[in-house]
């Protein structure tokens, strides 16, 4: 990655850099190309394409009915409550 390439990029993304964060940038994209570079000489011929590095399905558990608080209990501790409701400011106006 040159610093032509880098004044083309920023000037599209509308970026303001000055000459020391070019040479800057230059010197990254060109390591971050070069690693890329890199990852294209191993070999994934055999290798499935995935969409995630886990294969691990969704682990749903079943709904089950459990005990739980009361209204009341739910509402014991808010700031203001009404008719056994959480009470808040309104939102919209």
């Amino acid at each position: 990655m040159d610093e032509h390439t880098v004044r083309h990029v920023a000037k599209l993304a509308r970026l303001e850099l000055d000459e020391a964060e070019i040479r800057r940038m230059a010197g990254e994209l060109a390591k971050i190309t070069g690693y890329i570079e890199q990852l294209r000489a191993v070999n994934v011929e055999h290798v499935a394409p995935t969409v995630h590095p886990f294969f691990d399905l969704n682990a749903w558990r079943e709904d089950e009915v459990k005990p739980s608080f009361s209204r009341a209990e739910a509402v014991s501790n808010a700031p203001e409550q009404e008719e056994g409701f959480f009470r808040v400011p309104p939102v919209i106006e």
